[in-house]
């Protein structure tokens, strides 16, 4: 807004000698070069840097974020809906399999986009050809972290198989909330 104030007053013939509460104390720069009778650059430019609000994810912080928006999930509700509307022993052993499938799922998208990054730097290194001897070892550096959150993602793969690791969080509330379900169910039906 005070650059098309300032273009204005150019064209105007009035110099901008006003300032505002918010604005920085700068002196104003002329809006007219008296030699040439040319406007200045200064006239067209804002004086402050525009802030940037977004900011990149990292890889690791999304395969993070998968895994607790995985497991943040409401499974004890899920449980107890299940078990108080149904009460159906099956229906329940097929949604513990539903959610070791969905979770190993998440592992597995989590791995893929490690093992791109990893094969990105990869071929990072081979570019540099050692040319930056520090880049190089923080490349390699990340390459080593990499394998190893890749390697961990695999042992929670499979622990999950035989009902270990961190699925076993959400498998337990869903457990808990079919137990709780199942109990009130029974609970209203007969003793109310």
């Amino acid at each position: 807004m005070k650059t098309l104030t300032n273009i204005f007053n150019l064209f105007a013939g009035k110099k901008s000698t006003t300032m505002t509460p918010t604005s920085p104390i700068i002196a104003a720069p002329e809006p007219v070069d008296p030699v040439t009778n040319i406007p200045s650059p200064a006239v067209f430019v804002e004086l402050e840097q525009p802030v940037s609000e977004k900011s990149e994810p990292q890889p690791e912080a999304e395969g993070t974020s998968l895994i607790d928006r995985f497991l943040s999930k409401d499974y004890f509700e899920a449980g107890y809906k299940i078990g108080f509307e149904t009460k159906n022993v099956d229906l329940y052993k097929q949604r513990i399999q539903l959610i070791k499938c969905d979770f190993r799922d998440v592992i597995q998208r989590i791995q893929s986009q490690l093992h791109e990054r990893k094969h990105r730097i990869e071929l990072d290194l081979i570019g540099l050809n050692g040319m930056h001897p520090q880049l190089t070892v923080k490349l390699q550096h990340q390459l080593k972290y990499l394998g190893t959150h890749i390697d961990e993602l695999t042992v929670q793969l499979e622990l999950s198989v035989s009902d270990e690791g961190m699925v076993m969080k959400a498998i337990h509330q869903f457990r808990l909330g079919f137990d709780q379900g199942v109990l009130d169910r029974i609970n209203s039906e007969y003793f109310s």
